[in-house]
């Protein structure tokens, strides 16, 4: 009986961590994915304004170079996609790619949402000018948004492995 009581109790403190750890990693997720839409998005501004190249082929070649090792989910290359082969704008199929990429990120909160969608607002500008100070007040903002949430997960990444784990600590003593 003892036995099943300490089998029982390793369990709960499992997964307990293992709980901690899972919100601690999508706080995580969060600051990385802002931080990669924000490298793509100086990456793009770069090649349009410096190399004049085309914005199609600039979406394909970002998500190659810029999400090659990155193990997050990108909007970019869908973009491209879907403005060869289905004829659609750009704010058409950036709407389309974000439905998807909000669905696999369920962490990314309305504050960027926002900012992410008017990125398909301002690449559709014809001026490069204009559109080059729009990717910049986006990336800004998003910059901002970064630094706040990498400081949230720094404090609530900690306070809630520490809650978990004092959350299996509890039911183990009642358990026991």
């Amino acid at each position: 009986m003892i036995t099943l009581k300490i089998i029982g109790a390793i369990m709960i403190l499992i997964s307990g961590y293992l709980f901690g750890k899972h919100i601690k990693d999508d706080m995580r997720k969060r600051t990385e994915v802002i931080n990669y839409i924000n490298k793509a998005l100086a990456y793009i501004d770069n090649k349009i304004i410096i190399e004049n190249a085309y914005l199609e082929d600039v979406l394909s070649k970002c998500a190659d170079e810029i999400y090659k090792q990155a193990n997050v989910p990108q909007p970019f290359s869908s973009v491209s996609e879907m403005i060869y082969c289905n004829k659609q704008n750009i704010n058409e199929a950036w709407e389309t790619c974000l439905t998807d990429f909000y669905a696999e990120n369920d962490y990314i909160k309305n504050e960027e949402k926002e900012y992410i969608s008017q990125i398909g607002n301002c690449l559709s500008l014809a001026d490069k000018e204009r559109q080059s100070e729009g990717l910049k007040t986006i990336m800004d903002n998003l910059d901002k948004i970064e630094k706040k949430a990498d400081e949230k997960t720094k404090k609530d990444g900690k306070m809630a492995m520490r809650t978990s784990m004092i959350c299996a600590v509890l039911l183990i003593i009642l358990i026991i």
